[in-house]
């Protein structure tokens, strides 16, 4: 046995004797977005190209999340929404410092914004969705929901009838039918909902049989025609849910004294997302997330950088929310062996494993990134394995990310 194997023997020897290291750690994560200022939207039509908007900036990731860089920077312009259906073809909405209303569109990933017309209203843009290259609606204070069927280069006003209506959001699942969502306004704010089956050019109040109680819609998700949650502030934060597009609508989830619940996205009938922000010190990043199609959810607190406002999730996987303190907060599990979590495995993964065993040093990732032998939690046998595969060319039972080629790591 060479020198080496040796030495390598006399460690795996040690390391045996040593108990298993369990712990825990959220698959959430804030990454520096390389500002500071209070993000507003996102928007991700595939898991690597991500658009993230706030205070007149915008800023694109092409790698999922991991680094960010600055497309758009003009604070006079209050971009307070980013649309994107492909790779390419993307809106930013909001308002000049006036308060009037702005319309911008890129055909080229963001690398070049154009202002669109758009009809002159001193009211701000407050909502916009987008189902395709041509078709989109955005929602402006005070009754007016604009439609474009040709990419934004021009816009059409139709009217949901409420005229101290107040929009905080507004989604269509295809050309057809969508729901706008927020406040009728009037020295108190009472939830109002609409909906449109012909494009947005007709609207018909939907009723949550509590449209005269005080509170306001903060949010609502559709995953089709027919599935979708409503967030409310309504005697404290409520999710309601319908199964035939809105006519009926049953109480999900409520709560009062927790988290401020801000925004929701769900994947599918069952699994579904709430961020938020939580009063530890300070207002911090509150994660909730629900397996159950919002009937109960449990929360992780990220407590560094702000308070998360908006999420999106891509799929189970994936993720992304942003806060008011230019923090983009990312949901990416960890793939096997990928402990400082960028994306490799490498001789510097290693490194963090064996510290962790003989130092309680913590590296980056969450538990299940060190978990190579398969068996469901971190601990010395982990480390054993990882030696035993540099040093004598045992394969792992389990798949690692992007495995280096392990001569290169002896």
């Amino acid at each position: 046995m060479s020198v080496k194997k040796s030495a390598t023997a006399i460690t795996l020897g040690v390391i045996l004797l040593l108990s298993g290291v369990a712990f825990s750690k959220s698959a959430w994560r804030r990454v520096d977005s390389g500002t500071q200022y209070f993000m507003k939207s996102i928007s991700a039509p595939d898991s690597l190209h991500v658009w993230v908007t706030g205070s007149g900036r915008v800023l694109r990731s092409t790698d999922g999340g991991l680094s960010w860089s600055i497309q758009f920077n003009s604070p006079s312009v209050g971009f307070d929404i980013v649309r994107f259906v492909d790779s390419l073809h993307g809106w930013g909405l909001g308002a000049f410092c006036c308060y009037v209303s702005v319309v911008y569109r890129t055909v080229d990933g963001g690398s070049t914004w154009n202002q669109v017309n758009f009809p002159p209203t001193i009211q701000p843009i407050r909502a916009a969705s987008f189902v395709d290259t041509l078709n989109g609606w955005a929602a402006a204070d005070g009754d007016t929901i604009y439609r474009t069927t040709n990419g934004g280069l021009s816009w059409t006003p139709h009217f949901v009838g409420e005229s101290s209506f107040i929009p905080f959001q507004i989604q269509f699942v295809d050309s057809l039918r969508g729901w706008v969502a927020g406040s009728k306004f009037t020295g108190n704010e009472y939830p109002r909902i609409f909906h449109s089956s012909d494009g947005g050019r007709n609207w018909v109040m939907q009723s949550l049989n509590l449209a005269d109680t005080g509170g306001y819609v903060k949010d609502i998700d559709f995953i089709d025609g027919n599935i979708g949650w409503l967030l409310t502030a309504v005697a404290g934060e409520r999710i309601y849910r319908t199964t035939d597009g809105g006519v009926t609508w049953a109480v999900m989830y409520g709560e009062a004294g927790g988290p401020i619940r801000k925004a929701l996205d769900f994947i599918d009938d069952s699994r579904g997302w709430m961020a938020g922000t939580t009063f530890f010190g300070g207002f911090v990043s509150t994660i909730g997330h629900s397996i159950d199609s919002g009937k109960s959810f449990v929360d992780t607190v990220i407590q560094e950088g702000g308070d998360a406002q908006k999420i999106k999730m891509f799929n189970e996987n994936i993720g992304w929310a942003v806060d008011d303190a230019g923090g983009v907060l990312l949901y990416a599990p960890p793939t096997l062996g990928d402990v400082n979590w960028d994306g490799n495995f490498t001789s510097a993964d290693v490194v963090l494993e064996i510290n962790k065993v003989f130092l309680e040093e913590p590296f980056p990732a969450p538990a299940e990134a060190g978990d190579v032998n398969c068996d469901s939690r971190f601990s010395a046998a982990d480390v054993v394995w990882l030696l035993q595969a540099i040093f004598m060319e045992r394969p792992f039972p389990c798949s690692i990310a992007s495995q280096t080629d392990l001569a290169n790591l002896s």
